[in-house]
């Protein structure tokens, strides 16, 4: 429906302009394209009677009668920065991981062009599944707060409301999606409750604000970095800290897509430096990289181990320990950690679980190097009794160097 209206602008309306955003570029080539040749009833979209070209460098599709529409990406909403747009229309909005920077950005263009009639205003469109409740994709647009823009129409949809999907995947939709907030989601249409996703993540429970939370230099056990790599998939680094109790504390991420190769180790020794020295879990599949880290006095490893069984290990992170307490907590700054553990779906294909890889490879390969300890029942410095039990370690895990432990700005409770 929404490249429908992408094409019934851009046919309709000369010399206008669009943008059409997905939340990366290989789902812009896996859903767009396919999109735009179907409503057109086209094999190639450069064999068409509308379309005059395809620049598939710059994403720009130029139609017969001077129109253009933008195709990009939300993980690089300055694509859009420059162009003044007449519409814009986001799917799969829920995916993108700063929703608020993306809405900003397009926004700010859509002051429209002369090409529209006067009786029509410039507009946007959102095409998605919906997000959960507390999200910013919610803020922005369902809940009445400062971030809320008036005048916004929201149409909720039943999955069995549309007439082009097969009965078998309507079936199959409704057996697979059982919880309450799925089934509000992916069946009605509605804003979830709760997590949509396989992780028992809460976002009212496991995303703290209050920096006081973040545990003091002596109560901190290890600094545990997870990497995953990618170019045109983000690039993904996730600082987490392990207090003394065992609890982790995801405090600072950094997920970008074409970064600068060159610049990763660069990147990597500055979280350190703010941080604290540890050892760096990174994804095996790129060997050359974790040379390159390790040239640099960075100590990184490559975890290897299934991919089910790092996923078990991260639910289990996320469970409440003893007192009631849940094991994992993240900053609410960490945007694209929070994006993904509230919609992660284990043995889905295509989806955005890069910051879930990087959390994986930090935990577990902490937990597996980790040494052996008993079941112990303390308090720890907010007098709150914790109890834990370390299975076998593989070997001894490194003793965190404190030459350089220190606090960004952001968390110095003396300010």
């Amino acid at each position: 429906m929404g490249i429908a209206e992408d094409v019934f602008w851009a046919l309709n309306y000369p010399w206008c302009v669009g943008w059409c955003g997905e939340p990366n570029y290989p789902m812009v080539k896996r859903n767009i394209e396919p999109a735009i040749r179907q409503v057109l009833g086209i094999k190639n979209i450069e064999n068409s009677d509308v379309i005059e070209s395809y620049n598939r460098s710059d994403h720009l599709l130029s139609f017969r009668n001077d129109s253009q529409l933008w195709l990009g990406s939300m993980d690089d909403p300055e694509s859009a920065e420059g162009i003044t747009l007449d519409y814009f229309h986001l799917d799969e909005a829920r995916l993108c991981h700063d929703f608020e920077l993306v809405w900003g950005t397009l926004t700010s263009r859509l002051s429209g062009t002369s090409a529209l009639p006067r009786a029509v205003k410039p507009q946007g469109w959102i095409t998605s599944t919906p997000a959960i409740i507390g999200s910013e994709m919610w803020n922005t647009l369902a809940n009445e707060s400062p971030n809320h823009i008036p005048g916004i129409q929201i149409f909720s949809w039943y999955l069995s409301d549309n007439p082009s999907l097969e009965d078998w995947y309507v079936r199959m939709m409704n057996s697979t999606n059982k919880t309450e907030s799925q089934k509000r989601a992916f069946l009605q249409g509605l804003w979830a409750s709760g997590t949509i996703g396989t992780l028992p993540f809460d976002y009212n429970k496991h995303v703290f604000t209050d920096n006081s939370i973040i545990p003091d230099e002596d109560y901190i056990k290890a600094y545990v970095y997870g990497v995953d790599w990618g170019y045109t998939d983000p690039f993904v680094i996730l600082c987490i800290l392990i207090d003394k109790y065992g609890r982790g504390y995801v405090v600072d991420e950094f997920y970008e897509s074409f970064f600068n190769v060159a610049k990763r180790s660069e990147k990597a020794m500055d979280m350190e430096e703010n941080w604290g020295k540890g050892v760096w879990w990174c994804g095996h599949d790129e060997p050359g990289f974790i040379k390159g880290f390790r040239d640099k006095r960075i100590d990184a490893r490559a975890y290897v181990g299934k991919v089910d069984e790092t996923v078990e290990n991260l639910a289990g992170w996320l469970m409440d320990g003893d007192d009631g307490v849940p094991r994992l907590r993240v900053w609410h700054e960490c945007k694209a950690t929070i994006l993904e553990l509230s919609q992660f779906v284990q043995g889905e294909k295509d989806q955005n679980d890069h910051a879930i890889s990087a959390l994986r490879y930090g935990l577990s390969g902490f937990e597996s190097h980790r040494p052996l300890s008993l079941k112990v029942v303390e308090k720890d410095h907010r007098g709150l009794k914790y109890g834990r039990k370390v299975d076998t370690p593989l070997q001894p895990y490194s003793p965190v160097s404190r030459m350089s432990m220190k606090k960004p700005k952001a968390f110095d409770r003396r300010r």
